[in-house]
């Protein structure tokens, strides 16, 4: 009988977080997608699964995260794995660099 892993994603609302959320939840785990804004969104998107945790949370905020991390454990009770997927970038033209 295959364990149901509890997974924490920064990042979920878009690319790769998205993805990996829907994969975690089609293979029977459960995910706590984080976003920066409109948890709502992302909840629909998932259409809502029983086994998502949507919690709003800026990775450049040390309170934030700890407050996530906290409700993450008081509702699943732990995590098993972490995908720190959220970043920043700047896209610029390289020639405009030189």
């Amino acid at each position: 009988m295959k364990r149901q892993k509890i997974w924490f994603i920064t990042g979920a609302s878009r690319g790769f977080g998205l993805e990996i959320a829907k994969a975690a939840l089609a293979a029977g785990d459960q995910v706590v997608a984080t976003v920066r804004s409109q948890p709502a969104q992302i909840a629909a998107t998932l259409h809502n699964h029983p086994d998502l945790y949507v919690v709003q949370m800026d990775v450049t905020q040390e309170d934030q995260v700890q407050e996530a991390v906290k409700q993450s454990i008081a509702r699943f009770g732990q995590v098993n794995v972490l995908v720190n997927n959220a970043g920043f970038g700047m896209i610029t033209p390289l020639l405009s660099l030189w």
